[in-house]
């Protein structure tokens, strides 16, 4: 077994499984800048079809039939037009008038203009989704505009691609971007630099995405200084799904003395599962897959402040002394605990943040799976956070 196969098996071990090609898709949804479309060529019938609908608004998704078209079928240039094949009753989302076609008026029901011709000056692509058996290569060839200018995220759906033939494709959309400076990922979000990496990521492992994200992106797998040197080498490679994206805005409840939030699904956060519900309004969400995680807390006035969390079950922290917090890069120190509450030492953010937002990073020993019955991989799990004026 290759070091490839052995380094990707270990991180499918650690996350619990490998992700769906929905989840894939909803960490790069989520990402997606406000007012930035999607456009897709997905065959029909599609699950991240009904995926894209659910979570996009009408006006955002751009859905078109490349896939129906078979080697048969005749691939008209127009115009010197790269091929860009699309069905005749598409229609432009904004307008919802027919899209402009060009002669020749038909061929086999379909038509052929480029990416840049349709959304280069009048969308803002932020996300483009390939699927099933169309050519990756001669779409992208038409999107030189769309892909300087814009520089959406790519995704690579195999769901309906034989896994023989996965690698392949996603090599032919590697070369088809060579000019366009993409960095490639997994569906964990981990690097897939290499053919090597990429062939067993979808072959040997089973995979059903690609990704990829222009380089001038952050690093999204990279752990922060300090907690890389907690880790060791293999929790390191553990990448983490983006359960929720990390925004801008903070939900919070006003206290005398300060601010809290709860742990819900609108949190902004990163390595961490979805709400879970008790009793009379009682909510909570694990950490998870990876050993890192990261939420925003609001920060009300200038400091100092104490952060306490709120603990339903410390898991694989098992002691206080395991569960870790970083902000700007300074490990605070435990001042108290209990069975249900961790109390770190005063920070003192600039002034200059009072009103914006605050990042708390935590780590945990590497979580486990917890039953044969619940195939995710828990670290601790969170009621609440707070700031209180000392």
């Amino acid at each position: 077994m290759s070091a490839a196969v052995t380094r990707r098996a270990m991180a499918v071990l650690a996350w619990g499984g490998r992700p769906t090609a929905g989840e894939t898709c909803m960490a790069l949804v989520n990402l997606l800048a406000p007012g930035s479309e999607v456009i897709t060529s997905l065959p029909e019938g599609a699950a991240l079809s009904a995926v894209l609908r659910a979570h996009l608004a009408p006006w955002q998704l751009f859905q078109h039939d490349t896939p129906r078209m078979t080697t048969d079928t005749p691939r008209p240039e127009v115009c010197g037009d790269a091929v860009f094949v699309l069905a005749s009753r598409d229609c432009d989302a904004v307008t919802g008038v027919p899209l402009p076609w060009p002669a020749p008026a038909s061929v086999c029901g379909f038509r052929a203009r480029k990416l840049d011709t349709l959304y280069a000056d009048s969308h803002t692509p932020g996300m483009l989704v390939f699927g099933g058996n169309s050519s990756v290569g001669d779409v992208i060839a038409g999107a030189r505009g769309v892909l300087s200018r814009h520089r959406p995220m790519l995704l690579l759906d195999f769901s309906d691609v034989a896994p023989a033939m996965r690698a392949s494709a996603w090599e032919d959309c590697v070369q088809a971007c060579e000019d366009y400076h993409y960095t490639w990922l997994d569906g964990l979000f981990l690097p897939c630099s290499t053919s090597a990496d990429r062939n067993a990521a979808v072959t040997a492992i089973g995979h059903a995405t690609g990704v990829g994200l222009p380089t001038e992106w952050p690093d999204m797998h990279k752990l922060p200084p300090g907690i890389a040197d907690m880790l060791a080498p293999e929790d390191a490679d553990v990448a983490r799904v983006t359960w929720a994206g990390t925004v801008a805005s903070v939900k919070h409840i006003p206290t005398p003395d300060g601010v809290r939030i709860r742990f819900d699904n609108t949190l902004p956060s990163l390595g961490m599962y979805r709400t879970e519900h008790g009793g009379q309004g009682a909510c909570w969400r694990w950490t998870g897959p990876g050993p890192r995680a990261s939420f925003l807390l609001p920060v009300p006035g200038p400091g100092p402040w104490r952060l306490q969390l709120e603990v339903v079950n410390w898991g694989s922290a098992k002691t206080s002394g395991a569960l870790r917090a970083l902000v700007a890069g300074e490990f605070l120190t435990v001042e108290r605990s209990g069975e249900d509450f961790i109390s770190f030492s005063p920070l003192a953010p600039p002034p200059f943040w009072s009103g914006g937002s605050l990042q708390v990073d935590l780590t945990t020993p590497r979580p486990r799976r917890v039953s044969a019955q619940d195939a995710r991989c828990l670290g601790v799990s969170l009621a609440g956070a707070s700031l209180s004026r000392i």
